[in-house]
């Protein structure tokens, strides 16, 4: 499989000198996956090459990265191996990007460009910003794909773009959003999702985990987790009793997210169960592997009488009008 040259571009038109509306770039950020078999290795390498991932000094980290890709992969092949392809994340940002456009497309006000871009394959970073700039955009907008504020996914996406986008664009301003969490059209299109599950279902929302030791301890990213969840549940009507946040993976022998997803299942044995993906907003291998082949399976297993997995929000004509509006709010800010 190869990539093609256009991968995470909408299909675009010249500009029109004589179209005077104010051009926005907008780029959607998410980690991204390995989308064949053979990606897998130089995923975990430019995983590992993140200074987040992996703390050494930076001369040192490349060859660190490769040693930590060659260990990891034949986990990472048995991980992402029951699917094909392994990670639905590239092709994911790249129909959102597409599907985003086509909705912006009548705004009368701003001509928009979208553009997606994966942390850690592609379509990469710098073809997204070549992208916008090859567009003629004035400024740009920098959205992370995810309800969720944190050290090593927003933050980490962000800082990247923040390191590229001046080196292409020069001064062109750039507006960075920290993550959708605290986006009013967001948190009412996830509450819809919940509302909309099977009558009597009990919810159980789901993100990825995170270490909780040294540096981690000061990441966001739990904290924010809550209270997304809590802000979701409010805004859908649930009592105290009828949802929960769980965290999905492991990280070993050392402090983890609490509570785990599994834990949370198995107490929910003998009731009906709907399972929403929280942290991220785009279909990745944490919905289509994590949730759908691990934690829907454990379920049934652990007696639960039924399991409804939610779709994520992107997939939704609601979540498209949401971070349509997001677009738009921040296109008025600038």
């Amino acid at each position: 499989m190869t990539e093609s040259p256009g991968a995470g571009r909408p299909d675009r038109c010249p500009a029109d000198d004589r179209d005077r509306r104010r051009r926005v770039g907008v780029v959607l950020l998410t980690a991204g996956g390995p989308d064949r078999d053979s990606a897998i290795e130089p995923f975990l390498y430019r995983y590992f090459c993140d200074p987040v991932n992996l703390g050494v000094p930076a001369p040192v980290r490349p060859l660190f990265a490769r040693v930590m890709a060659r260990r990891r992969r034949r986990a990472a092949q048995r991980f992402y191996g029951r699917r094909d392809p392994p990670s639905p994340a590239s092709a994911a940002v790249t129909a959102l990007a597409q599907a985003l456009q086509d909705t912006l497309s009548t705004n009368s006000d701003w001509s928009f460009r979208i553009s997606g871009a994966t942390r850690y394959w592609q379509p990469g970073v710098v073809e997204a910003a070549q992208d916008l700039v090859e567009a003629g955009v004035d400024r740009v907008i920098a959205l992370p794909l995810s309800a969720v504020e944190g050290r090593a996914t927003t933050r980490s996406w962000l800082a990247e773009w923040r390191s590229v986008w001046p080196t292409l664009a020069g001064d062109r301003p750039q507006a960075l959003l920290p993550g959708l969490g605290a986006a009013d059209p967001v948190l009412d299109a996830l509450a819809a999702l919940v509302r909309a599950r099977p009558p009597g279902d009990r919810v159980l929302m789901v993100t990825a985990g995170m270490r909780t030791d040294g540096a981690w301890r000061r990441d966001p990213y739990a904290r924010c987790a809550r209270d997304v969840a809590a802000a979701v549940a409010g805004r859908a009507g649930l009592r105290p009793d009828d949802w929960a946040l769980g965290f999905t993976g492991t990280a070993g022998p050392v402090p983890f997210t609490d509570p785990p997803a599994e834990s949370l299942i198995r107490a929910a044995a003998g009731h009906s169960l709907s399972i929403l993906p929280m942290g991220t907003l785009i279909e990745t291998a944490e919905t289509a592997l994590t949730v759908d082949l691990d934690l829907v399976p454990f379920a049934y297993g652990q007696g639960v009488a039924r399991v409804t997995r939610l779709p994520v929000l992107a997939e939704t004509d609601a979540g498209l009008a949401a971070l349509a509006a997001v677009i738009r709010e921040e296109a008025g800010n600038g």
